[in-house]
């Protein structure tokens, strides 16, 4: 999956540093990711009249460090634009991870330029992950939203696929939705079924987790079983489909299982879901 990095380890400890000739630049225009023409992350070294002022340490990889640049950039490279919604399946999966982990930080960055508090601009925090307004005190910290998703099984041994009805993805997807103030994440899971699908389910156990810059989110998943009718209602605002499908049936997902769902619709399909 997405996170799966090897041979690199991701410590999520904040310990900026300056940049260094052999780290690399990310610069962002909307949803568009600058790449070099051979699809790689902008070197500092060919970055020209930089302001260190206007880059934000994201993370490090081995001896890589990777930086978000705020400003325009101008290079000595060719540079081409990429959809980050294409880069999620960019290989090796590291690369992928750097281009959603910074991409999410770049969104948290651009979207808390002023105090909510005071109006005062927001500067970097000395010592930790966040954003500090010099005038009030307030301390604002990246947005992570809580999510979930849910692999629902019947008794037919058969599989509750979605397509969301909206976006840009358009594969084969499970019933999700964000967790609401108040809520737990099993009461999430079983409101956000009942709304998409009009479902009841029972025996919902933990499956696993995954960050997902692309929504700002943490993603949590389960499995569960259909607890009465197996009729779907969808709710067609948020969904195309949603389909009962056995192990035999053809699905569409990524070949690079760079999402937990995509890997929950896998283990099904191999008969390791159940």
């Amino acid at each position: 999956m997405l996170q799966d990095l090897q041979p690199y380890h991701y410590d999520a400890t904040f310990s900026p540093r300056p940049i260094c000739a052999h780290d690399f630049v990310l610069r962002f225009e909307g949803d568009q990711l600058l790449l070099t023409t051979d699809d790689s992350f902008i070197p500092y070294h060919a970055c020209m009249n930089l302001n260190s002022a206007d880059l934000r340490f994201a993370l490090s990889l081995g001896e890589m460090g990777f930086f978000i640049c705020l400003s325009p950039l101008t290079t000595t490279c060719t540079l081409q634009k990429q959809s980050i919604h294409q880069m999620r399946s960019a290989q090796p999966n590291w690369v992928a991870f750097v281009a959603m982990t910074c991409y999410h930080l770049h969104t948290w960055y651009t979207q808390h330029r002023y105090c909510g508090c005071c109006g005062s601009p927001l500067h970097m925090h000395h010592h930790l992950r966040a954003l500090e307004c010099p005038a009030c005190g307030n301390v604002v910290f990246p947005d992570i939203h809580p999510s979930i998703i849910v692999a629902i099984l019947n008794a037919q041994d058969e599989l509750l696929v979605t397509r969301y009805a909206h976006g840009p993805y358009q594969r084969d997807a499970l019933v999700a939705g964000y967790v609401e103030i108040g809520e737990t994440l099993e009461q999430a899971v079983h409101r956000e079924v009942k709304e998409e699908t009009g479902l009841a389910i029972k025996d919902l156990r933990y499956y696993g987790s995954q960050p997902w810059g692309l929504s700002a989110s943490l993603l949590m998943t389960f499995v569960a079983y259909l607890d009465g009718s197996q009729q779907v209602h969808v709710q067609q605002e948020e969904l195309a489909s949603a389909t009962w499908k056995k192990r035999s049936d053809p699905f569409y997902i990524s070949e690079t299982k760079e999402s937990i769902t995509a890997q929950m619709i896998q283990d099904f399909i191999d008969g390791k879901l159940h």
